[in-house]
């Protein structure tokens, strides 16, 4: 009996990897459906008052999130544009447009430290993806409200034309970070999950 010839394969360390985004578009999947069905986004276009209220939850996050991203001193070497992605202000003239008054404004007390730029790119991934979906809630607030970027708003109207331009520089950034870091890839996805989480939570909450 001849000996057994020898199985190879190739190894799983060179299995090309999907592209970071396309890796977290696959793994946040549930989570990203799960957020646009039970937050109720849709049902707060319905009046100004239920539009603002969605505005101050949409504020006590990301005023939160961007102050913890924004001490990250190494990120904006990987994002060098990060400064103009900040959306606190933009919802703060929203809120003020509407007349809330900044004491009913609520900060979320629930999220988890970012402490690492990858860390980072994991909650940016999810703020920054929001952008593509507030040109649809942009279009129904007009529709509905009568509200556009110069009158409240100006947060889901965010980089207006340039909206597509925007995530695909960022989609970039990400990919280099990644292949730079390989090792920071598994902290990219798990705390972009830990921020859809977050989102869906806080604004159930309402």
């Amino acid at each position: 009996m001849g000996t057994a010839p020898t199985l190879t394969g190739t190894p799983a360390e060179s299995t090309p990897r999907l592209p970071i985004l396309a890796e977290l578009k696959e793994k946040t999947a549930p989570l990203h459906r799960a957020l646009e069905e039970n937050a109720g986004i849709w049902d707060c276009l319905s009046s100004r008052a239920l539009y603002g209220d969605l505005l101050v939850r949409f504020w006590g996050i990301y005023s939160t999130a961007e102050a913890r991203l924004a001490a990250l001193e190494a990120l904006p070497r990987w994002l060098p544009d990060l400064a103009r992605r900040w959306k606190r202000s933009a919802l703060e003239s929203d809120l003020n447009y509407l007349g809330i008054a900044p004491e009913s404004w609520t900060i979320y007390s629930g999220m988890p430290e970012i402490p690492t730029v990858a860390a980072g790119f994991g909650w940016l991934y999810v703020l920054e993806g929001s952008t593509l979906g507030g040109q649809l809630i942009k279009r129904q607030v007009q529709e509905r409200l009568g509200l556009g970027a110069q009158n409240g708003c100006q947060f889901f109207s965010s980089y207006g034309a340039e909206v597509g331009p925007m995530w695909r520089s960022f989609g970039q950034s990400l990919e280099s970070f990644c292949q730079a870091n390989p090792d920071g890839r598994a902290e990219v996805t798990g705390n972009a999950e830990t921020a859809f989480g977050c989102f869906s939570n806080w604004l159930r909450s309402k």
